[in-house]
């Protein structure tokens, strides 16, 4: 299947599991449809989504980048605002492996491909090419060293509290760690003392007109359950207990 004939509504639950760093699910997506690899539909104000490479590249995961240029990923798909993979990319590390697949793109697409054997093998490949990747891939395993070195302690951005929910940092910027941190409905990552506090105050919000409402329900006499509708008895009586609390 071309990536023309996927339904958008199946290209945006693939993307929504890049977004989520969902890895192993996202793998499990591309092997059974590898036209997925490189979907970008529109999203809502028309803007163009991040790729599934954008979002491993974002996310610091060189296993899931490696991955996804394996699959034939594009290195230059840019999003809306005109970035690439490489621009988004958070860590050195991915970083070397992006520039550096760029930089070589016919070695390296060569080695992605199953149906091509040994690199020295193909008639593609000349001694020049198979010394460049030689000394490819020695930059990236300097790199990757290098990264192996500093310390991944502190998330920044927009995603930070995504970023520490999920275990790839010990804490954000603003000091919250994993265990300050919960989902609200809406499935973002939140503050979970903040999301406590407008709990409280959604409640305070509420809690003299209920008041209120109670109070009536005694005076009249109400059992069971009674609508307050605008203009009913149960609605006046409830509204002048309100406004007298409110004066007072």
């Amino acid at each position: 299947m071309a990536a023309v004939e996927i339904p958008i509504s199946e290209q945006h639950a693939f993307l929504d599991l890049a977004k989520a760093f969902e890895w192993d699910k996202l793998k499990h997506r591309i092997d059974m449809n590898p036209a997925l690899v490189s979907v970008q539909p529109s999203g809502r104000e028309g803007a163009l989504r991040w790729s599934a490479l954008h979002q491993a590249a974002y996310g610091g995961s060189a296993d899931m980048v490696n991955y996804l240029l394996r699959k034939h990923a594009v290195p230059e798909a840019l999003t809306s605002d005109g970035k690439t993979p490489l621009e988004v990319a958070k860590t050195a590390e991915v970083k070397a492996i992006l520039r550096t697949f760029m930089s070589t793109p016919e070695v390296h697409r060569l080695m992605s491909d199953p149906g091509v054997g040994k690199l020295s093998k193909s008639p593609k490949c000349t001694k020049k090419l198979v010394k460049h990747s030689k000394a490819s891939v020695m930059k990236v395993a300097k790199a990757k060293k290098k990264v192996k070195q500093i310390n991944k302690t502190v998330a920044k951005g927009q995603r930070a509290k995504a970023l520490v929910y999920s275990g790839r940092y010990v804490r954000t910027s603003g000091g919250l760690k994993k265990e300050t941190l919960t989902k609200n409905k809406k499935g973002k990552i939140v503050s979970a003392r903040k999301q406590a506090l407008s709990k409280i105050v959604a409640f305070n919000n509420i809690k003299r007109w209920l008041e209120a409402f109670k109070q009536a329900r005694e005076d009249l006499g109400i059992k069971g359950f009674v609508p307050v509708k605008k203009g009913s008895a149960l609605y006046a009586a409830t509204r002048k207990i309100y406004d007298s609390h409110s004066r007072s």
